[in-house]
């Protein structure tokens, strides 16, 4: 079954389910499968845009204001959230950046591979647990 089918079908369950007055009513149906379909396409742009790998050329993790955390205690370092990176080597690795609060002007990796450059970065999202 491709993703149009599953779309499809997803539709008509959700109409089925939240809307069942409108089963007999043709076009209201396939409108609202039309706006479902709209949102399912909308959310895996975003996904694929999320999972998107960024070159360390074009950006590095702290310009991006949505990779930064936003931690209170100024005993902690500012820092990105966790991303995994990608070498010129072709490892992979779970890793972050980081900046002491006081007495630091650059950022930095938390975790460096001797004798590697990172060359690449994406968020690090967790699989979801069932």
């Amino acid at each position: 079954m491709n993703k149009e089918q599953l779309r499809k079908e997803a539709a008509d369950r959700y109409i089925l389910e939240n809307h069942p007055d409108c089963l007999g009513e043709k076009p209201v149906q396939l409108l609202m499968r039309e706006k479902l379909n709209l949102a399912h396409k909308a959310g895996a742009e975003w996904e694929a845009e999320r999972d998107k790998w960024i070159s360390v050329d074009d950006a590095l993790p702290e310009t991006i204001a949505t990779l930064l955390r936003d931690d209170a205690d100024d005993l902690i370092p500012e820092q990105t959230f966790d991303l995994i990176c990608l070498t010129e080597n072709g490892e992979s690795l779970k890793n972050r950046r980081v900046r002491m609060r006081v007495g630091e002007k650059e950022w930095r990796w938390l975790w460096n591979i001797k004798d590697d450059t990172i060359t690449h970065f994406k968020l690090f999202t967790p699989p979801k647990s069932n």
